[in-house]
Formats: C-alpha cells, sequence, structure tokens
C-alpha cells in the first residue's frame, strides 16, 4: 500500500469513526462498500487495530456503560452488540462489572421515572403496560417481576406475569 493510498484510506476511515467507536466488522464492511481489496483491508485494520484506532474492548465498555446509564437492561445491550459482531467473550467480561442489584436499582429508577413510585393503585392495563415498556428496554422478566413486588403491586397481577 503506498502513502497515498494510505492516506486516502486513512481519510475516509477518519470520517467514518468519528462519528462513533466502531468494530472491525463495521469497518471492514465499510471499507468493502468503498471497493477495498481484501488485502488492503486487512492490512489497514491491522494497523487500525495495532494503534488502537479500533478497540472492541473499549468499545463495548463505553457501550455498556452509556445503555446502562440510559436504563437500557442487559438483554437489548447484548443485542445491540452482537448485532454488530462484538465476540460474546468480549460482552460478557464486561458485563461482569454489573451485578444483578445495579440492574435491579436501574430498573426500578426506569420504573418510577415512567410510572411514578407508588404503582399500588395502578390498574393492570397500566401495569402491563409498564412490563411491556421495560421488557422492550432490555430488562428480564424476572427482574421486573421483583422491581414490581417491591413497588407493592396488586399480588394477583404478579401471579399472571408469573404465568407468561
Amino acid at each position: 500500500m503506498d502513502i497515498q493510498e494510505y492516506t486516502s484510506l486513512f481519510s475516509k476511515i477518519s470520517k467514518f469513526i468519528k462519528v462513533k467507536d466502531r468494530s472491525s466488522n463495521e469497518v471492514r464492511s465499510f471499507l468493502v462498500s468503498k471497493h477495498i481489496s481484501k488485502k488492503k483491508i486487512d492490512q489497514f485494520l491491522k494497523l487500525l487495530i495495532e494503534n488502537d484506532i479500533i478497540n472492541e474492548n473499549r468499545l463495548v465498555k463505553y457501550f455498556i456503560y452509556s445503555g446502562f446509564e440510559n436504563f437500557y437492561g442487559e438483554k437489548y445491550l447484548i443485542e445491540k452488540l452482537k448485532e454488530r459482531h462484538i465476540d460474546d467473550n468480549i460482552i460478557q467480561s464486561e458485563l461482569e462489572n454489573y451485578n444483578k442489584e445495579m440492574w435491579l436499582e436501574k430498573c426500578s429508577n426506569f420504573i418510577e421515572k415512567k410510572f411514578g413510585k407508588d404503582l399500588s393503585n395502578l390498574k393492570p392495563t397500566r401495569i402491563f403496560s409498564c412490563v411491556k415498556t421495560v421488557y422492550n428496554r432490555g430488562y428480564d422478566l424476572n427482574t421486573i417481576q421483583i422491581v414490581l413486588k417491591d413497588k407493592r403491586v396488586n399480588s394477583e397481577i404478579l401471579e399472571t406475569l408469573e404465568n407468561i
């Protein structure tokens, strides 16, 4: 790869990466779309990784932290990272920094933010709407049920949820 090709590729990839952190697979797909040869792509990716421009550990760490802070659940974050073809071991390694209590607290805070602190008087349809909203954010039903029990949701509604 001569210096002119390298400079051109670097310019293209800089613009692509500037928007957000990218996985090596995303960068590879981008370069393929620019009709770059496989050999040049491999060389360029190697340089990007060696120079810490592409770092999937950093990408996963930031993505999970950001998602967690924005009330997304574990399932949602895993799904989005897998869509980006991130290695499962990298994902699981970073998720080990977040324990069950942290997810419960974040789920509880999200429910309070969306539906209020006192759920004991909410109608069943509103509770099911709450469950659907929280589930779609990536929290598992067990986590949701634990939080709803703590929020004193009607036990009949909770029993219905357990049968889902």
